[in-house]
C-alpha cells in the first residue's frame, strides 16, 4: 500500500468519481440531497483548507456541550449549532426532537415496504432484553416476542453476527453475548452489567424492514 496525494483536476486518477460516488451513497442513507458530480468537484477543491478551522469549532463545541452534560444541567441549556464560517454565521437553537419512525407502504431508500418496531420509535428508544443469553438464543427472543428475524447484529465497528457468514455462524451462535462482545472488543465494558446493541433485520409478519 502506497500513499497518493488528491488531484481533483485528472479525471483519469477516478479520485472525483469516487468521492462522488461515496459521498452520494451516504446522502441517500441519511435522506440527504444529492448533488451534481461538477458540484463534488468543486466542493472537494475546497474542503482541505477549510478542514481545520472546522473541526476546531466542532471539537470547541462538542466538548461545551459535554460539560453541560456532565454538570447534570437540564435540557433547555443545551443547544444544538448550525454555523457557516463562510458567512461568520452561527446559531445556537434548543435541540430538536429526534426524528420519528413510522411504518411506510414504500420507502425510497429501500425501495420497498419499511416496517417500523412501533410507529413512533425514535433512535432514544430501545428494546430491554434480560441476559445472560447466547446469540443463538438472543436471536430467538428477538423473533419470538418481537416478531424481529435479526439478519446484522453489531455494536459500532464490531460485528457480532451476520447471517451471510454462515461458516462462522454455527459456533458464533452458541456464544454468550457479553463474552463475545468483551473478545472483540476488548473488554471495552467499563464494568458495566449491560450492552448497547444495533441491529438490522426483518418482519416475521410480513418480511418488511
Amino acid at each position: 500500500m502506497t500513499p497518493i496525494s488528491f488531484e481533483k483536476d485528472d479525471d483519469n486518477n477516478f479520485h472525483i468519481d469516487f468521492i462522488h460516488t461515496a459521498s452520494s451513497l451516504r446522502a441517500n442513507n441519511y435522506r440527504i440531497s444529492t448533488i451534481e458530480r461538477h458540484q463534488t468537484k468543486e466542493i472537494a477543491g475546497k474542503i482541505i483548507p477549510a478542514l481545520a478551522t472546522t473541526t476546531a469549532v466542532i471539537a470547541g463545541i462538542v466538548v461545551a456541550e459535554f460539560i453541560k452534560y456532565a454538570l447534570g444541567l437540564e435540557l433547555e441549556k443545551m443547544r444544538e449549532c448550525f454555523m457557516n464560517l463562510a458567512i461568520n454565521s452561527m446559531s445556537f437553537p434548543e435541540p430538536q426532537p429526534p426524528i420519528v419512525i413510522n411504518s411506510v407502504e414504500y420507502d425510497e431508500i429501500l425501495e420497498a415496504p419499511k416496517k417500523a418496531y412501533n410507529d413512533g420509535f425514535t433512535k432514544w428508544d430501545e428494546i430491554a432484553i434480560d441476559g445472560p443469553c447466547t446469540i443463538g438464543e438472543l436471536i430467538d427472543i428477538l423473533k419470538e416476542k418481537y416478531n424481529i428475524s435479526p439478519s446484522l447484529i453489531h455494536e459500532g465497528k464490531y460485528c457480532l453476527f451476520n447471517r451471510l457468514l454462515a461458516v462462522n455462524n454455527v459456533e458464533i451462535l452458541k456464544r454468550e453475548v457479553y463474552d463475545l462482545y468483551k473478545e472483540y472488543t476488548g473488554d471495552k465494558t467499563d464494568g458495566k452489567n449491560s450492552i448497547g446493541l444495533h441491529l438490522v433485520g426483518v418482519s416475521t409478519k410480513d418480511r418488511t424492514y
